[in-house]
């Protein structure tokens, strides 16, 4: 597990990294670039507009002006949208091991070769802050051939109970 920053984008932060890791991306995307490429990628391509009926916010407008904000938390529509601007999957693992898969959902030209690349492994804690999972050193792959996570207290005991 490798920390992050905690300043409000640690999820930008942990993205960045795993794009490092994978050495994708390294010079492209930046936490301010990313944040600004994904709040336009939702002005054109919203995504459930029922959200904000559930949320603190009033309106989708009001959301979009929050989430352009520089520091401001990230949420699951926010990397839904990151996920396509980085043409990758992002697997988010609780610390209570709840396990979310989040796919590009819109189709580029390189959309099929996307979902063949490795994922970006994020972690999150009970305290609203995501971390970067890294790759154990060991060279071990699970069964279905996915690399091995080092992972940190409660992310790995839930992760190694499954």
């Amino acid at each position: 597990m490798k920390e992050v920053p905690k300043d409000g984008d640690c999820a930008l932060h942990a993205v960045v990294d795993q794009l490092r890791q994978n050495d994708e991306h390294i010079l492209v995307h930046s936490v301010e670039s990313l944040r600004r490429s994904a709040v336009q990628l939702l002005e054109k391509h919203p995504i459930d507009v029922n959200f904000f009926d559930r949320s603190e916010y009033d309106s989708f407008d009001k959301y979009l002006k929050q989430q352009s904000i520089p520091k401001t938390w990230c949420d699951e529509l926010m990397l839904r949208r990151i996920s396509d601007v980085v043409d990758r999957k992002i697997v988010i693992i609780n610390e209570n091991g709840h396990e979310t898969l989040i796919v590009p959902q819109i189709k580029t030209q390189s959309h099929s070769q996307a979902l063949q690349k490795t994922p970006l492994f994020l972690g999150l804690m009970t305290d609203y802050h995501y971390v970067s999972l890294v790759p154990k050193d060991d060279g071990v792959t699970t069964s279905g051939g996915a690399r091995k996570l080092r992972l940190g207290g409660a992310i790995a005991r839930a992760w190694r109970a499954r």
